[in-house]
């Protein structure tokens, strides 16, 4: 969250903190909704051949910051448009392999990040913001959130008391696929969102009153009080293959880069264009499947990765259960 000006009574905290480009960042990539990317990296390393996939959801929701699409060498691009004509969803199949890795941890058992010491605080249900003192430059406030709970009936209260997208529990899920995890993605505080600027100011002052108060901490962590979510994720698993479900509102567009390997195609279900990709490496199979549904002003991403024998009917009938609503 970068502030553009400060007002005076705040200089007093910029110079403690890090510039921007030094912080940890929160890795939003994908199915953004895990309580650690560190988490979600670990799964991916236990797939021998991962998809390669990034997603980038604008508006303050699942973003993700990378090259544009255009220097890539793309050999298959799928654009789905609203009814006034503008792109919601773009995806692209690069014909190089993708030059970016899944984030790993950063810290170790000697020096963990200050990141990696923000996760160790965190509780479930709490949504944390935290900032770095360094002696020199703005301040910049930076959240990491734990939002899991294990079964479908909790994470369906947990969408009505945040009121995130809802997710409906898929009725045509593969054989030996279980309930894994669902959570929500909550509203990060934003000095520029009306929403939550008041807890955006509140939380600056109190990390400032510590940063005169604790000299000697480096690390500043403040609990954020927050209600709403704009994002929700539900993943079942079958062994190592797992099948995610993910939405978000309010988002502006989607652009869904691809590896190599790929192959997708337009599809309509449910009056819905559905953009469907697939991928096969010997036995295994990844799937991903996105579209937006305009009457709630929210993407949806189902993804099954390195699920040994799943068809490509079998996925469409997931597909087919959770769009035809």
């Amino acid at each position: 969250m970068e502030r553009e000006q400060a007002a005076p009574e705040y200089e007093d905290l910029k110079k403690h903190f890090l510039p921007n480009d030094q912080l940890p960042r929160i890795d939003l990539t994908g199915a953004v909704m895990n309580r650690i990317t560190a988490i979600q990296a670990g799964k991916r390393r236990r797939f021998n051949k991962p998809r390669q996939r990034l997603s980038i959801y604008a508006a303050g929701f699942f973003l993700l910051l990378l090259a544009s699409a255009s220097v890539y060498a793309a050999s298959d691009i799928i654009e789905i448009r609203n009814r006034a004509g503008e792109v919601i969803i773009q995806s692209i199949i690069r014909k190089s392999p993708s030059p970016i890795n899944p984030s790993t941890r950063e810290d170790s058992k000697v020096n963990p990040s200050y990141r990696d010491r923000v996760l160790e605080m965190v509780k479930p249900g709490q949504l944390l913001a935290y900032s770095i003192r360094d002696g020199r430059s703005p301040s910049s406030i930076q959240y990491l959130y734990d939002t899991r709970v294990h079964s479908y009936n909790d994470f369906e209260e947990l969408l009505t008391r945040t009121s995130a997208p809802v997710i409906k529990e898929p009725t045509a899920l593969p054989a030996g696929f279980s309930f894994d995890y669902g959570s929500v993605a909550p509203l990060f505080p934003h000095e520029q969102d009306e929403r939550t600027s008041a807890e955006y100011e509140r939380l600056l002052f109190q990390l400032q009153k510590r940063a005169a108060a604790e000299p000697n901490q480096d690390l500043l962590v403040e609990e954020v009080h927050w209600t709403n979510a704009e994002g929700a994720e539900l993943e079942y698993r079958r062994g190592e293959a797992t099948l995610r479900i993910t939405a978000a509102k309010n988002a502006v567009r989607v652009e869904e880069t691809l590896s190599s390997g790929f192959s997708q195609e337009k599809w309509i279900r449910g009056g819905k264009d559905i953009l469907l990709a697939h991928r096969q490496s010997g036995n295994e199979n990844d799937y991903v499947a996105i579209w937006y549904d305009e009457a709630e002003a929210t993407h949806y991403d189902v993804s099954a990765m390195g699920v040994d024998g799943l068809t490509e009917s079998q996925f469409k009938l997931v597909i087919e259960d959770l769009a035809e609503k």
